[in-house]
């Protein structure tokens, strides 16, 4: 597992986005997906960069393999955790988001699309803190 933290700065995106181009070349990792992948990520870290009330955002990625599926199913697994008001994008149609507490919103389309890409999106909220974590099977 890589660590990363970044700035609660759209120059931070920049930086995920290298970061995890750089892991997914690192540990063999398809291009073509690792390309889609940092894109779904640009999204999401676009739309939860102006919600953050902490000045740094901790992201983390890891490959994972399921030793017991005989295909030997393959993850890439991304968390960000940040101070700031909860939210919830785990289902495209009950999102929560205290609109009258932040800056930037999910669009309809941005959660359609991390929806249909993902094949994980887990949120949790603890001690002030939202805890996301998108996994895509390759």
């Amino acid at each position: 597992m890589d660590t990363l933290n970044v700035r609660s700065h759209i120059k931070g995106v920049g930086r995920a986005k290298e970061f995890v181009l750089n892991f997914c070349r690192n540990h063999d990792v398809p291009a073509e997906f690792a390309d889609s992948f940092s894109v779904m990520l640009d999204e999401f870290l676009s739309n939860i960069i102006p919600a953050a009330t902490s000045p740094r955002i901790c992201l983390t990625i890891e490959r994972r393999e399921d030793a017991g599926d005989p295909g030997r199913r393959r993850r890439l697994v991304f968390t960000s955790s940040h101070a700031g008001p909860r939210y919830d994008i785990s289902d495209e149609n009950r999102l929560v988001w205290p609109e009258e507490e932040v800056k930037a919103k999910f669009s309809p389309l941005t959660l359609h699309r991390l929806h249909e890409f993902l094949d994980q999106i887990d949120c949790r909220y603890e001690n002030g803190e939202n805890s996301v974590t998108l996994g895509k099977n390759f």
